[in-house]
């Protein structure tokens, strides 16, 4: 598993969390426990054609470059309100042990929510921290209480071709 601080260089960063919540970009809104959050599908399967964004280029390309990237299953960013207190989500478990994939995690701001590895490691949600960890390891998000919105941009690749 990786936790890094300051993933991405300052100015590639800011130019990402600037074009993700700028007035023009298309945030859509899903169901979201007993309220709602919005989402961008950067890269999705629907019915099994990979379906992208035009934000791909300027939202993913450094952190892809960066983390060596040859295949991304699917990428979304999320942008969830607070909540008045901290919500747990269910644990995600793969059924895949055989994938060579990684989950990868940045954070795009700073608040009180965090990553649960089960039966692991708390990681607290810090601007710009990545976090990355192989596919089939289980782990659970929580809501946050201290900030009008979490950014967060979440996808599934492979470094292998």
């Amino acid at each position: 598993m990786l936790v890094q601080n300051n993933f991405l260089y300052g100015e590639d960063f800011v130019k990402m969390y600037y074009r993700a919540t700028s007035d023009v970009f298309p945030w859509y809104m899903k169901g979201y426990k007993n309220t709602f959050k919005l989402t961008h599908d950067l890269i999705k399967n629907e019915n099994g054609k990979k379906v992208i964004s035009p934000y791909v280029s300027v939202i993913l390309s450094t952190l892809l470059k960066k983390i060596e990237a040859k295949k991304v299953e699917w990428a979304r960013l999320d942008c969830c309100f607070k909540t008045e207190k901290i919500i747990e989500e269910e644990p995600s478990f793969s059924i895949n042990r055989d994938s060579n994939n990684y989950i990868g995690i940045l954070n795009m701001n700073t608040n009180n929510s965090y990553t649960q590895i089960v039966g692991g490691d708390r990681i607290e949600c810090i601007e710009n921290r990545f976090i990355c960890f192989k596919r089939d390891i289980s782990f659970f998000k929580s809501s946050h209480t201290d900030t009008d919105k979490k950014i967060t941009l979440y996808l599934e690749y492979s470094t292998d071709v």
